[in-house]
């Protein structure tokens, strides 16, 4: 009985009709993969060529921050707020609470080389009683 069955689902027709279904399922497999790996490869692409337009933005910055540190006018601006120079006919006033001034003093350089615990007692000392 098993045997005529079998005979019966093993014509040439369902036989070539299994292959058949085989082979549209393996095409059907290995196109659904190249597309998803296709996908993946875009992606991978769209993000590199962000990392190129961020990085080349990133550089055009840097070329005009180096133009405007090699020119004459920040050369003239890091004297003056560094060295407390003036130009010339210029005058020169120190004024009491000047912030910019105060970062120079010989307290500012002492307390910038003071240990991070001593600096934080410090820090406590302004805050509770002021300085």
């Amino acid at each position: 009985m098993n045997v005529s069955k079998l005979k019966q689902y093993a014509d040439s027709q369902n036989i070539l009709f299994l292959i058949a279904v085989v082979v549209a399922f393996s095409l059907l497999w290995n196109t659904a993969s190249a597309v998803f790996y296709n996908y993946q490869l875009q992606q991978e692409a769209d993000e590199i060529r962000e990392d190129i337009a961020r990085l080349e933005l990133q550089n055009e910055r840097l070329e005009l921050d180096l133009s405007y540190y090699n020119s004459d006018d920040y050369f003239d601006r890091a004297i003056r707020r560094n060295l407390a120079k003036r130009g010339e006919g210029e005058l020169l006033l120190n004024v009491p609470g000047n912030r910019d001034r105060e970062e120079f003093s010989e307290e500012a350089v002492v307390e910038d080389n003071a240990p991070q615990v001593i600096k934080n007692v410090r820090a406590w000392k302004d805050f509770l009683f002021g300085s």
